[in-house]
């Protein structure tokens, strides 16, 4: 015979312009009594969710929002949302922004449970810093009439995008070993720094055409921490590796208008736009 006795709650509060969000949670107790053994078992099963949202200032902003529950079947089991049920990788995340005049930092910190594959992922943190952009030969001057005089160099432009990832996650694998079934532990930890730079000169070209010639180069820094899978990998934990790309590229477009007037069924005209690019 069982017997199942399930809570729930939630509370929301809020002040206004400042912060709001919630708290709720499941708490289970299962009772179950054998018969042949006359004896009673008794389980415990809990689930925790939560979010919030914090406006510290009109340039300052944290959202955090967590789950977790005590086993990985319990919405299965007793969830009638669809999406409760069928969600099988727990995320937990504190993520904010902030601005300094007309640049910006974000990032998070996350967790990701997967509950079917035993897959622990953490992001600790996760950050990206607005794009730098830059004209090295200035954006052109203002003449006598008041009016931005540019040259062609003045059209060259570089952007710099830098972002940093402290990365880790843990992979449990049951293993059969004789009779018994053993549960071994993978791990896989790393800091990578990643630098984007591009610089591309849009060109006019006999008056209707836009020439724009591009450079694009990447680069990310590892540094990779000593783990069971590195050790297995023979790398080195003291140095820091670099991986990095480039390309060139090249385009040409332009853009064609044109208007149709054919006066039927109250349409007076049509107007298209046509932007043929290489």
């Amino acid at each position: 015979e069982n017997a199942t006795i399930n809570f729930y709650g939630r509370a929301n509060y809020a002040r206004r312009y400042v912060y709001s969000g919630y708290l709720s949670g499941n708490y289970t107790r299962l009772s179950r009594f054998n018969n042949l053994t006359a004896q009673e078992g008794k389980q415990v099963r809990w689930t925790v969710n939560g979010y919030h949202t914090h406006t510290f200032s009109p340039t300052f902003r944290l959202t955090a929002n967590g789950s977790y529950q005590s086993d990985k079947t319990f919405y299965q089991e007793y969830s009638t949302n669809l999406d409760e049920r069928l969600n099988r990788v727990v995320r937990s995340q504190v993520s904010f922004s902030k601005r300094f005049g007309s640049y910006s930092i974000s990032g998070n910190v996350t967790h990701d449970d997967d509950l079917d594959r035993r897959i622990r992922t953490d992001q600790i943190p996760s950050l990206t810093f607005s794009q730098v952009r830059v004209y090295p030969f200035g954006s052109g001057r203002v003449g006598d009439d008041g009016v931005l005089k540019r040259r062609f160099y003045n059209n060259l432009v570089a952007t710099y995008t830098p972002s940093l990832l402290g990365y880790s996650t843990r992979n449990v694998i049951d293993t059969v070993v004789g009779p018994d079934s053993v549960s071994v532990s993978h791990r896989k930890k790393y800091l990578r720094v990643n630098h984007s730079a591009n610089m591309t000169m849009p060109l006019t070209v006999a008056k209707y055409f836009t020439f724009s010639p591009s450079v694009n180069y990447s680069e990310a820094w590892y540094r990779i921490f000593r783990t069971d899978l590195s050790e297995t990998a023979e790398i080195d934990p003291t140095q820091t590796y670099r991986a990095y790309a480039y390309s060139f590229g090249a385009s040409l477009n332009t853009k064609l208008y044109g208007t149709m007037a054919p006066n039927i069924l109250g349409v007076r005209a049509f107007r298209q736009t046509l932007q043929p690019s290489i």
